[in-house]
C-alpha cells in the first residue's frame, strides 16, 4: 500500500470519516520496522489535513497499531511502542516466518507447528515488551487450540481476535482458567524444547480439567 499512497489516503479518509461517529482504529499489517509506521503515519496526518481542509468530520485520536507478523517487528517491539497505539500478534504468519515453513506448501507443512517453543518465546517477548512499554497487544489467530491461549493469557495477553465459529470454545477455555493456573502452564510450556513436549502438556492439562 505505501507503493500506492493514493489508495491508502483514500482508505485512510474513509476510516476517518467512520471514526466521527463510531470508534474504529487503524492497524498497519506485517510490519517489518518503524519505516513503515512512520510512512503510514504521514499518509494519515495527509489525509486528515485534507479532511479539516473540507470540513468534514473525524476523530484526530484515532488510534494506530501495528499487526506484529515478521520477527524483525517482534524484535523490535519496544521501539514501536513508541510509535504506535496498540499491538496485534498475526500468529498464522508469524508462526510461518519465525520456522521458515509456508503454510500454503504442503512439502513444509510439517515444520509449521504453532506449539514450537520459539513461537510461543516469540509471543511471551512481544507480550513483555509491549507491556513494559505501557502498550496493548492481543493475539489474532484461529481458536482451534485452546491451550494456546491458557498458555497465550499466562505470557501476559488479555485479548484474543478469533473466527466467529471459536468463539464459544475460546471463550470457555478462557473462563475455565485462572490467570495463576495460566502463568504455570504458561512458564511449564516454555520451560520445554519441542513441539510434541508442549502438545502433550497441554493435552495433560486438557484431561486433568474435565
Amino acid at each position: 500500500m505505501l507503493k500506492n499512497p493514493g489508495v491508502l489516503k483514500s482508505q485512510l479518509r474513509a476510516l476517518l470519516r467512520v471514526s466521527a461517529e463510531h470508534p474504529v482504529s487503524a492497524l498497519i499489517p506485517v510490519v517489518g520496522g518503524i519505516e513503515e509506521v512512520r510512512a503510514t503515519r504521514a499518509v494519515l496526518s495527509q489525509a486528515m489535513a485534507e479532511l479539516s481542509a473540507e470540513g468534514k468530520a473525524f476523530n484526530p485520536r484515532i488510534p494506530l497499531g501495528a499487526m506484529i507478523e515478521v520477527p524483525s517487528a517482534a524484535v523490535l517491539t519496544a521501539v514501536l511502542a513508541k510509535e504506535v497505539d496498540f499491538f496485534s500478534l498475526g500468529t498464522n504468519d508469524l508462526v510461518q516466518y519465525v520456522l521458515a515453513a509456508d503454510r500454503e506448501d504442503a512439502s513444509v507443512g510439517d515444520y509449521y507447528q504453532p506449539l514450537h517453543p520459539a513461537v510461543l518465546w516469540v509471543i511471551r517477548f512481544v507480550a513483555d515488551a509491549a507491556r513494559t512499554a505501557a502498550g496493548a497487544v492481543d493475539l489474532r489467530r484461529d481458536g482451534r487450540r485452546s491451550g494456546v491461549h491458557r498458555a497465550a493469557l499466562g505470557a501476559w495477553l488479555r485479548e484474543f481476535s478469533v473466527a466467529p465459529g471459536e468463539i464459544l470454545e475460546v471463550k470457555n477455555a478462557i473462563r475455565a482458567a485462572t490467570l495463576a493456573d495460566a502463568e504455570t502452564l504458561a512458564t511449564a510450556a516454555l520451560a520445554l524444547g519441542s513441539t510434541a513436549e508442549v502438545a502433550e502438556l497441554l493435552e495433560q492439562r486438557r484431561l486433568a480439567r474435565r
